[in-house]
């Protein structure tokens, strides 16, 4: 489950978001998000534990792109540890100064991205260097706030 930007919960299923769209015997019918937009007519039928119980129709276009923001945002993990996203990826804190933070990509190490951002101390983007050499990551955000890696 994740939450839209107008705080809505929608379901993640294979890239693609469903909303709950209505009450059935077993459980609920979730309808993809895009159904008005797109005339998509892709839904998910689950139980009350929200287990998918059947899948049916097409996906009419592309899954969407998750994160897409020029907004630094901070975000927590389950763990505890927190991250900065920007554009879908991820940083984690390399130094702080100051009036400023150093944070580098969350993947320099395993996929040697050279991408290092500098916020304020109000996570107010100063500068960024470098381009991304992957693509970025997929966080899901569970009920409770806290972000996992999908």
């Amino acid at each position: 489950m994740i939450r839209s930007r107008r705080g809505q919960m929608l379901m993640l299923f294979q890239s693609y978001t469903y909303y709950k769209r209505s009450r059935t015997r077993q459980g609920w019918r979730w309808d993809c998000s895009t159904h008005n937009s797109k005339d998509c007519r892709a839904k998910i039928y689950t139980n009350e534990e929200n287990d998918i119980t059947e899948i049916t129709g097409n996906h009419t276009h592309e899954p969407p792109k998750f994160h897409i923001t020029s907004k630094v945002q901070p975000i927590q993990l389950t763990n505890g540890r927190m991250l900065l996203m920007l554009n879908g990826y991820t940083f984690w804190c390399a130094r702080k100064l100051k009036d400023r933070q150093r944070w580098v990509c969350s993947s320099s190490s395993g996929r040697k991205c050279r991408v290092v951002i500098y916020v304020t101390n109000q996570y107010q983007l100063l500068h960024i260097s470098n381009e991304h050499l992957h693509e970025p990551p997929i966080y899901v955000q569970t009920e409770q706030g806290f972000y996992v890696k999908a």
